[in-house]
């Protein structure tokens, strides 16, 4: 059996790599991109079961991210994990396309509860 294939997107490498180790640790394979063009190619590429996603990236809007991966058949039932910076509000349609959103700074135990409610979970559907 393969592991689910979890997409990183996230400027900052050590949040990445704080998602990165969390979900290793609950047994999936990690891919990280660290800017927009490069995520909307491994999107293009991959098909992940779990996707983390930073809202501003430095070429890119994660919502506009996020709304592409909603439109695509392919990813839209994918789980998107979203992350903003503190105080930084959300639109009402981010939210509604996020399957849930977490707050950086993040931590490791909120990265591990996140992930627990997703293990042995398979694709959402609509």
């Amino acid at each position: 059996m393969t592991k689910p294939l979890a997409l990183i997107i996230d400027d900052d490498p050590k949040i990445a790599e704080l998602f990165a180790f969390a979900l290793e640790t609950a047994d999936f394979e990690t891919v990280k991109a660290f800017d927009g063009k490069t995520a909307l190619e491994k999107l293009a590429a991959l098909d992940p079961l779990l996707i983390t996603l930073d809202m501003y990236l430095p070429d890119a809007f994660g919502g506009d991210i996020l709304r592409q991966i909603r439109q695509d058949d392919r990813l839209k039932n994918a789980w998107v994990v979203v992350a903003t910076g503190e105080g930084k509000s959300l639109d009402a349609q981010i939210e509604a396309d996020a399957d849930f959103v977490l707050v950086k700074p993040l931590d490791i135990e909120q990265l591990s509860r996140v992930v627990s409610r997703l293990q042995g979970r398979e694709r959402k559907s609509n």
